[in-house]
């Protein structure tokens, strides 16, 4: 999905967020099975996470990603931040689903995960 800012619709819903956060932080509602994992933590689709942007991201948090082609945004993505040596990449919590190995930018971490009925 494209990455906005400060995008809201009439349909956005607002929530209240249960741990401690910056002031530019949001909520997104995940989409897909890319973060649900079979062990272990696991974002199913439809659970809400918080993504703080001021938070600096180290290898092992989970993130929202603007991807980048051909020196381009290309869409967000949300994954774990992984390493291979100096490289960083970002990995799904699935096995199912590959890693991403394109140029990205860190857009904010996440710093919560709820479920909401």
């Amino acid at each position: 999905m494209e990455a906005e800012e400060n995008y809201v619709t009439p349909e956005t819903e607002f929530l209240p967020c249960p741990v401690p956060h910056s002031v530019r932080s949001y909520a997104l509602r995940v989409v897909g099975d890319s973060m649900t994992s079979p062990v272990g933590r696991s974002y199913p689709e439809g659970m809400v996470i918080y993504i703080d942007p001021e938070r600096p991201a180290s290898v092992g948090d989970r993130v929202i990603a603007r991807l980048i082609k051909n020196g381009r945004p290309d869409g967000v993505t949300f994954k774990q931040l992984a390493s291979d040596g100096d490289r960083c990449y970002l990995k799904p919590l699935n096995p199912h689903h590959p890693p991403i190995f394109d140029e990205f930018q860190i857009i904010g971490k996440v710093i919560g995960g709820f479920v909401y009925d």
